[in-house]
Protein backbone atom coordinates (compact mmCIF):
# COMPACT_ATOMS: atom_id res chain seq x y z
CA UNK A 1 0.00 0.00 0.00
CA UNK A 2 0.93 3.56 -0.75
CA UNK A 3 -0.51 5.53 2.19
CA UNK A 4 0.69 9.27 2.41
CA UNK A 5 1.07 10.74 5.81
CA UNK A 6 -2.30 12.02 6.35
CA UNK A 7 -4.25 8.52 5.57
CA UNK A 8 -1.46 6.98 7.60
CA UNK A 9 -2.17 9.20 10.53
CA UNK A 10 -6.31 8.81 9.78
CA UNK A 11 -5.81 5.04 10.20
CA UNK A 12 -4.17 4.82 12.84
CA UNK A 13 -6.13 6.49 14.90
CA UNK A 14 -9.08 4.26 13.49
CA UNK A 15 -7.44 1.52 14.71
CA UNK A 16 -6.83 2.26 18.20
CA UNK A 17 -10.32 2.82 18.71
CA UNK A 18 -11.37 -0.49 17.35
CA UNK A 19 -8.17 -2.03 19.48
CA UNK A 20 -10.09 -0.29 22.30
CA UNK A 21 -13.49 -1.19 21.20
CA UNK A 22 -11.93 -5.06 21.76
CA UNK A 23 -10.97 -5.29 25.29
CA UNK A 24 -14.17 -3.16 26.37
CA UNK A 25 -17.04 -4.32 27.70
CA UNK A 26 -20.54 -3.37 27.92
CA UNK A 27 -23.34 -3.12 25.69
CA UNK A 28 -22.30 -5.51 22.75
CA UNK A 29 -24.50 -3.91 20.16
CA UNK A 30 -23.28 -0.77 20.44
CA UNK A 31 -20.12 -1.86 20.32
CA UNK A 32 -20.39 -4.07 17.53
CA UNK A 33 -21.78 -1.24 15.67
CA UNK A 34 -19.34 1.25 16.57
CA UNK A 35 -16.34 -1.23 15.61
CA UNK A 36 -18.10 -1.84 12.24
CA UNK A 37 -18.27 1.79 11.53
CA UNK A 38 -14.85 2.12 12.52
CA UNK A 39 -13.64 -1.44 9.79
CA UNK A 40 -16.17 0.25 6.90
CA UNK A 41 -13.98 3.73 7.03
CA UNK A 42 -10.68 2.09 7.17
CA UNK A 43 -11.94 0.07 4.88
CA UNK A 44 -13.31 3.51 2.91
CA UNK A 45 -9.67 5.07 3.42
CA UNK A 46 -7.66 1.99 2.22
CA UNK A 47 -9.84 1.66 -1.04
CA UNK A 48 -9.74 5.77 -1.96
CA UNK A 49 -6.20 5.72 -1.26
CA UNK A 50 -5.55 2.58 -4.16
CA UNK A 51 -8.38 4.04 -6.30
CA UNK A 52 -5.85 6.27 -8.29
CA UNK A 53 -3.78 4.11 -10.79
CA UNK A 54 -0.42 2.93 -9.67
CA UNK A 55 1.75 5.53 -12.05
CA UNK A 56 -0.59 8.20 -10.52
CA UNK A 57 0.25 6.75 -7.05
CA UNK A 58 4.10 6.72 -7.61
CA UNK A 59 3.80 10.64 -8.70
CA UNK A 60 1.98 11.52 -5.55
CA UNK A 61 4.90 9.70 -3.65
CA UNK A 62 7.50 11.32 -5.54
CA UNK A 63 5.62 14.64 -4.86
CA UNK A 64 5.31 13.99 -1.35
CA UNK A 65 7.57 15.46 1.30
CA UNK A 66 10.17 13.29 1.08
CA UNK A 67 11.16 15.55 -2.80
CA UNK A 68 10.63 18.64 -0.68
CA UNK A 69 13.55 18.55 1.61
CA UNK A 70 12.84 21.61 3.79
CA UNK A 71 9.25 19.89 4.49
CA UNK A 72 10.59 16.66 5.10
CA UNK A 73 13.13 18.36 7.50
CA UNK A 74 10.45 20.14 9.36
CA UNK A 75 8.08 17.39 9.32
CA UNK A 76 11.16 15.02 10.80
CA UNK A 77 11.88 17.94 13.69
CA UNK A 78 8.21 17.42 14.84
CA UNK A 79 8.34 13.69 15.12
CA UNK A 80 11.75 14.18 17.10
CA UNK A 81 11.10 16.84 18.93
CA UNK A 82 7.24 16.95 19.78
CA UNK A 83 7.32 17.43 23.49
CA UNK A 84 9.34 20.50 23.39
CA UNK A 85 8.15 23.91 23.24
CA UNK A 86 8.60 24.15 18.99
CA UNK A 87 7.52 27.52 17.45
CA UNK A 88 6.87 27.83 13.64
CA UNK A 89 8.96 30.89 13.38
CA UNK A 90 12.40 28.61 14.71
CA UNK A 91 10.98 25.35 12.16
CA UNK A 92 10.89 28.37 9.59
CA UNK A 93 14.36 29.89 9.94
CA UNK A 94 15.48 26.04 10.48
CA UNK A 95 15.01 25.19 6.78
CA UNK A 96 15.20 29.00 5.72
CA UNK A 97 11.57 29.99 4.14
CA UNK A 98 9.22 32.50 5.85
CA UNK A 99 6.58 31.20 8.62
CA UNK A 100 3.93 31.80 6.16
CA UNK A 101 5.91 29.66 2.71
CA UNK A 102 6.65 26.78 5.44
CA UNK A 103 3.17 27.07 6.49
CA UNK A 104 1.88 26.39 2.98
CA UNK A 105 4.44 24.01 1.78
CA UNK A 106 3.49 22.02 5.06
CA UNK A 107 -0.12 22.09 4.44
CA UNK A 108 0.13 21.14 0.63
CA UNK A 109 2.27 18.15 1.75
CA UNK A 110 0.05 16.58 4.79
CA UNK A 111 -3.25 18.22 4.37
CA UNK A 112 -2.68 19.90 7.75
CA UNK A 113 -1.59 22.65 9.62
CA UNK A 114 1.39 23.25 11.26
CA UNK A 115 -0.36 22.84 14.52
CA UNK A 116 -3.01 20.49 13.52
CA UNK A 117 -0.31 18.19 12.50
CA UNK A 118 1.97 18.77 15.78
CA UNK A 119 -1.51 17.92 17.79
CA UNK A 120 -2.20 15.01 16.09
CA UNK A 121 1.82 13.50 16.59
CA UNK A 122 1.47 14.63 20.08
CA UNK A 123 -2.36 12.69 20.34
CA UNK A 124 -0.46 9.56 18.82
CA UNK A 125 2.26 9.62 21.39
CA UNK A 126 -0.10 10.40 24.54
CA UNK A 127 -2.46 7.43 22.91
CA UNK A 128 0.76 5.10 23.04
CA UNK A 129 1.17 6.14 26.66
CA UNK A 130 -2.01 5.55 27.86
CA UNK A 131 -2.70 2.54 26.21
CA UNK A 132 1.37 0.74 26.57
CA UNK A 133 2.28 2.01 30.01
CA UNK A 134 1.15 3.10 33.03
CA UNK A 135 2.39 6.45 33.51
CA UNK A 136 0.08 8.79 35.27
CA UNK A 137 -1.94 10.81 32.54
CA UNK A 138 -0.70 13.97 33.92
CA UNK A 139 2.77 12.89 33.26
CA UNK A 140 2.14 11.56 29.89
CA UNK A 141 0.60 14.97 29.13
CA UNK A 142 4.02 16.48 30.34
CA UNK A 143 5.94 13.70 28.27
CA UNK A 144 4.23 14.60 25.07
CA UNK A 145 4.55 18.52 25.20
CA UNK A 146 1.37 19.36 26.76
CA UNK A 147 1.33 21.71 29.93
CA UNK A 148 -1.84 20.47 31.60
CA UNK A 149 -3.68 16.79 31.74
CA UNK A 150 -6.92 18.67 31.31
CA UNK A 151 -5.53 19.64 28.00
CA UNK A 152 -4.79 16.30 27.33
CA UNK A 153 -8.02 14.69 28.63
CA UNK A 154 -9.67 16.89 26.39
CA UNK A 155 -8.09 16.31 22.98
CA UNK A 156 -8.08 12.86 23.69
CA UNK A 157 -12.05 12.67 24.71
CA UNK A 158 -12.60 15.27 21.45
CA UNK A 159 -10.42 12.02 18.80
CA UNK A 160 -11.59 8.94 20.79
CA UNK A 161 -15.59 9.91 22.47
CA UNK A 162 -14.29 8.47 25.89
CA UNK A 163 -11.84 9.63 28.62
CA UNK A 164 -8.38 8.22 28.99
CA UNK A 165 -8.89 6.33 32.01
CA UNK A 166 -11.88 4.61 30.12
CA UNK A 167 -9.64 3.77 27.43
CA UNK A 168 -6.71 2.36 29.73
CA UNK A 169 -9.39 -0.04 31.44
Amino acid sequence: LHLDERSYLAISELFVQLTFLSKQSGALGRTISRATELIWTIETLLVESQRRPVSERVLADLAAPSTRDDVALVLHTIHERYASNLSISELAREVSLSESALRRAVRASTGFTLRKYLHRVRLLRFEHLVAESTVPFAEAARMVGWSSASHARAAFFRSHGMSPRAFRA
